[in-house]
């Protein structure tokens, strides 16, 4: 969006360019970040005092953060689809959407018992990065089997690392 901007192409006074989306957009983001950090200091001021384990208190961070973000997702996403009015596919958003999934629930499966850190930061990075490998495959694995376009690009990579000229 602020690359768009063309405010700055021409000579406006001060005031234009500061109702403009140059300065809008990331004073937004700036105030967003800020309700974050003011809710989360009030957050935490609230629940540690009642005990709460670790784990209790990283659930109640992740809700923060997800319900601060979402209010900001969707003014962008409507500030986007005024300006540019994009082009939805519906089917293929589903798609990946349900290989994220797929590939989250497949993950978390696998990793419940693996990531135990009992054996200190030597035994437990070897097992993290293997399961983030493992992750990122899934993903990737799956991606490629329910989109097309990501099969052309596949098949375009393959053959340029083999020194031949994709179709």
């Amino acid at each position: 969006l602020t690359g768009i901007e063309d405010v700055d192409a021409v000579t406006l006074s001060a005031s234009a360019h500061f109702k403009s989306r140059l300065f809008r957009v990331p004073a937004l983001i700036i105030m967003q970040r800020g309700a974050y950090l003011i809710a989360l200091a009030a957050m935490l001021a609230a629940l540690v005092p009642l005990g709460l384990g670790t784990a209790e208190l990283v659930t109640y961070w992740a809700a923060l953060a997800l319900a601060i973000q979402v209010p900001h997702f969707a003014h962008m996403c409507a500030l986007v689809r005024k300006e540019f009015r994009p082009r939805i596919d519906a089917a293929r958003i589903g798609k990946y959407a349900a290989c994220a999934a797929a590939a989250f629930f497949i993950m978390y499966a696998v990793s419940e018992g693996a990531l135990d850190r009992e054996g200190g930061a030597l035994e437990f990075a070897p097992r993290l990065v293997g399961l983030a490998a493992a992750g990122i495959a899934s993903y990737a694995a799956m991606t490629y089997a329910a989109d097309p376009a990501t099969r052309r690009l596949a098949a375009a990579v393959a053959a340029e690392l083999r020194g031949r000229r994709a179709l």
